[in-house]
């Protein structure tokens, strides 16, 4: 079960959220395209001008998961290898912004094979931040960025937060038996397994409830295993 977004204007917006320089995101996904502009958004944390973190999946070969850590001259980013872009698969980030040269681990879990990528395994850094880290606390949003650009197209399941980074054997947990398993600093859980009309309730105890525009609940979709 989860969300459809249809890659044009549809997205999930949180509340502010001050999330600190350690972070890990997971989100699970089916793209059923690139997404506007070729690089449909998971996640993104803060408005547009001013974007925290945000992670991306483009069209570039296949497909390329790509985060961003945003700063007021060049925001930092980094890609995976290429994936198919019509599959399941989630995808797991952590990252510790609290310097400048700081590199995330993204892993992807694509054909039942959880695989962490690193610089210099799996994962190309294209830009370093610099010009001072952007101030936090701005909304979450989910399928889209702040202004509805970079849509996604296609099903998000779930995404979680947590302030902190999870090690590879508490991301191995989450992504296999969910969030649930690893409680401590989640900040926020948008599971998308009920339809709640207009809300998306937090399931991490926060009280960080999202605002559904557009996106379409799905009760049964065999292309999404969670």
């Amino acid at each position: 079960m989860s969300y459809n977004f249809d890659g044009v204007d549809d997205l999930v917006a949180g509340p502010a959220m001050t999330l600190g320089e350690t972070i890990t995101i997971l989100g699970r996904t089916h793209a059923t395209s690139a997404g506007g502009g070729s690089q449909g958004t998971v996640y993104s944390h803060g408005p547009q001008t001013s974007r925290r973190t945000a992670l991306f999946f483009r069209a570039t070969g296949d497909g390329q998961i790509r985060f961003e850590n945003g700063a007021a001259t060049t925001t930092a980013s980094w890609d995976t290898t290429a994936y198919p872009v019509t599959a399941d698969k989630t995808i797991v980030v952590t990252f510790d912004g609290s310097a400048v040269a700081n590199n995330p681990i993204l892993y992807v879990l694509y054909q039942g094979v959880l695989t962490p990528h690193s610089v210099g395994s799996g994962l190309t850094r294209n830009a370093t931040r610099s010009g001072g880290q952007f101030a936090d606390g701005g909304a979450l949003y989910v399928g889209a960025r702040s202004n509805g650009g970079s849509a996604w197209a296609g099903w998000i399941g779930e995404v979680a937060v947590w302030t902190r980074i999870l090690s590879a054997a508490e991301v191995a947990e989450a992504v296999f038996k969910g969030p649930r398993a690893t409680l401590r600093g989640l900040a926020a859980w948008w599971s998308y397994t009920m339809n709640t009309g207009a809300t998306i309730y937090d399931r991490s105890g926060s009280g960080r409830h999202g605002a559904v525009t557009g996106a379409l609940h799905n009760v049964y979709n065999p292309r999404m295993a969670f």
